[in-house]
């Protein structure tokens, strides 16, 4: 029977059995840096209309911990590179603040990531449960921004050579045709393959290392 207060558990344990005891939290990481690393390039066009987010740097530390707090959600139930990422601009927020009854950040039904970024999630966890919530919404208002951006970004498909051939592959193999982080994987350069379940469905998107997931 399906437990919503083990589910985040139990996903970081079977994880870290298939990926050498790593957290899904760790191998979110990377990932989140070259994403605010994009939002925040000089080089990047507006996508939406929403205000540009202008932080102070202890502030930007913390919308990266959401960022990949926001993928670590995600990925209890799928490869990191296979995240749809209109699901993933809405997924912290969800938790956070619009789904009544989600557990608070630290609880059993959410629970703290184990490896080399606890510290940066504890900050985040400690910012958005704080008596003060300023600091909190205004990080969870960025985290927001930023995969919105993203997903705005992807939906124009900017590396996908054939949206046909894709499409068609996908369609026969699955059903479901989604936008997903792999496909703009190519203009966050975080420099390491991303896993996703079928590499055969990412043979159109240009510029991009794939790797089977565990």
């Amino acid at each position: 029977m399906w437990d919503p207060d083990a589910e985040l558990q139990d996903a970081a344990e079977q994880y870290a059995v298939n990926h050498d005891g790593r957290h899904p939290y760790t191998d979110a990481w990377p990932w989140a840096v070259a994403i605010v690393g994009w939002y925040r390039s000089p080089q990047r066009p507006a996508q939406t209309s929403r205000a540009e987010v202008v932080l102070d740097e202890d502030d930007w530390a913390l919308v990266e911990a959401g960022v990949a707090e926001a993928l670590r959600l995600q990925m209890r139930s799928r490869p990191i590179g296979d995240i749809p990422t209109d699901l993933l601009a809405d997924e912290l927020l969800i938790w956070a603040k619009i789904g009544r009854d989600f557990p608070a950040p630290g609880e059993t039904g959410w629970p703290a990531p184990t490896g080399p970024y606890i510290d940066r999630w504890e900050a985040l966890a400690d910012c958005l449960t704080a008596m003060n919530p300023e600091r909190g919404q205004r990080v969870l208002r960025a985290v927001t921004t930023v995969l919105k951006e993203l997903s705005a970004f992807s939906a124009a498909r900017p590396y996908v050579r054939s949206y046909g051939a894709m499409a068609d592959y996908r369609l026969a193999a699955t059903g479901v045709i989604e936008v997903t982080l792999a496909e703009v994987a190519p203009a966050l350069t975080a420099g390491i393959p991303i896993p996703v379940r079928d590499v055969a469905a990412y043979n159109e998107v240009a510029g991009l290392e794939t790797v089977a997931a565990c």
